[in-house]
C-alpha cells in the first residue's frame, strides 16, 4: 500500500489498482492476484469422510440426551427440568472421541494411517463407554457408575461417591445440599455405507424396514430432590427402563446429576449448574454386536513390512478353572513345534 496524490478523493478499481480513502488520506495498492488452492490428496478425502460420519453420530447422540428445546424456549412452564450441565460444545467433544476411535486398533496394527470406512456399534463402545460430558467445575472425579447386569444390557446403574462429591462443593453458609438424577437413552447409529453422490453416511439397509427404528431417544423424569444426608454407605442403584427398546436395538445410557443448596434463610433454592454431573454410564446392543467387526487391512498392501496378525488362540471355557487358569497361563510363553 502506498499513499498517492490526485486531484481529487478516488476510490474504486482502476486496472489491478485499487484506490482508496482512509481517514482523509487517499491510498492506492495492488489488487491481490488469484490464489490456486491445493486439492487434497486421497488421505485428505477419506479425512473428510470420516469427519462426516463421526459428526453425525455424535449430533444424533448429542440432541437426544441434551435439554430438550422445548425446555429451552419456555422455562417458565418448565422450571424444574434439567439445567445447563454439559461441558462447553459437548457434540464436538463427543465427534473427536468417535472420530479418533474409530477402529484404532487397526492404525497401530498398520502402522500408518487407517481412516473409517464403516462405522459399528464396537467403535462407540471404546469411544463412549463411561465418558464424562460434565462441565470442568463439577465434581465427577468422585463418581462412579458401574453397570450392573449382563455386559451387552446392564439392567441398573450402581451410583457410588455422591457424599464425597458433595463435601467438594462449596454452599453458603449453612445451607443444605440436595441431589437429583435424570436418566437419558439414545440409540447409536451404524454407517456402514457412504454415497459419493450425495456425499452422506448411510445405516444398513435393513435398518429401513423396521419399525421401531424411528426410537432415537428416551428421556425419563427426573427424581425428588434427595438430601445429602440421605445418601446410603453402599452407593444407589439406579433402575433402567426395560420395556423402552427393541432387543435389536443399539443404544446408550446417560445418567445426569444435578446439585442445588437449600438457604435456610427463605428457604430459597438455588441450583448449582457447574456442578452437575453427566456420563455415558452403559452401552446396550445384542451380544454378537460387542465383536469387533472383521475389516480388511487399510494400507497393508502399501508398506510391505506390514503383515497381518495372527489371530490370537481361543480357550475352550472349562468348569473347572484351576484348568483354565493353566492354559491361559501356558500362552505367555508358548513352545517352538520340535
Amino acid at each position: 500500500m502506498a499513499r498517492a496524490k490526485t486531484p481529487f478523493p478516488i476510490s474504486g478499481k482502476i486496472g489491478d489498482l485499487v484506490l482508496k480513502v482512509q481517514n482523509g488520506k487517499q491510498t492506492i495498492q495492488k489488487a491481490p492476484g488469484k490464489q490456486q488452492g491445493k486439492k487434497g490428496g486421497p488421505a485428505s478425502k477419506q479425512n473428510r469422510q470420516e469427519f462426516a460420519g463421526a459428526v453425525k453420530i455424535a449430533q444424533a447422540i448429542y440432541r437426544a440426551i441434551k435439554a430438550d428445546q422445548f425446555e429451552q424456549r419456555k422455562p417458565h412452564l418448565n422450571h424444574d427440568k434439567l439445567g445447563p450441565i454439559f461441558r462447553p460444545y459437548a457434540q464436538n467433544y463427543l465427534t473427536a472421541r468417535i472420530k479418533t476411535k474409530a477402529d484404532d486398533g487397526n492404525k497401530r496394527r498398520t502402522g500408518g494411517l487407517w481412516f473409517a470406512s464403516e462405522f459399528y456399534f464396537y467403535d462407540a463402545v471404546k469411544a463412549l463407554k463411561g465418558l464424562d460430558l460434565s462441565d470442568q467445575g463439577s465434581p465427577s472425579g468422585h463418581v462412579s457408575m458401574t453397570p450392573l447386569g449382563p455386559r451387552h444390557n446392564p439392567t441398573d446403574i450402581k451410583v457410588q461417591g455422591l457424599e464425597h462429591a458433595a463435601s467438594t462443593i462449596d454452599k453458603h453458609g449453612n445451607a443444605t445440599l440436595q441431589f437429583r438424577f435424570h436418566i437419558r437413552q439414545a440409540r447409536v447409529r451404524e454407517l456402514t455405507t457412504y454415497d459419493e453422490t450425495t456425499k452422506e453416511w448411510k445405516e444398513p439397509a435393513e435398518m429401513d424396514n423396521r419399525p421401531h427404528a424411528t426410537r432415537n431417544r428416551y428421556a425419563s423424569e427426573p427424581t425428588a430432590w434427595i438430601p445429602v444426608e440421605f445418601i446410603p454407605r453402599e452407593g444407589i442403584t439406579l433402575p433402567l427402563p426395560t420395556d423402552q427398546w427393541h432387543s435389536d436395538d443399539k443404544y446408550l445410557t446417560a445418567v445426569m446429576v444435578e446439585w442445588r443448596e437449600i438457604r435456610t434463610v427463605g428457604r430459597r433454592a438455588i441450583r448449582l449448574h457447574q456442578h452437575g454431573i453427566v456420563r455415558i454410564a452403559a452401552m446396550h446392543a445384542p451380544e454378537e454386536a460387542w465383536i469387533a467387526p472383521d475389516r480388511p487391512f487399510a494400507g497393508a498392501e502399501k508398506n510391505p513390512l506390514v503383515t497381518k496378525p495372527k489371530p490370537s488362540p481361543q480357550l475352550t471355557p472349562h468348569t473347572d478353572p484351576e484348568t483354565y487358569l493353566q492354559q491361559a497361563l501356558a500362552m505367555l510363553h508358548p513352545k517352538a513345534p520340535e
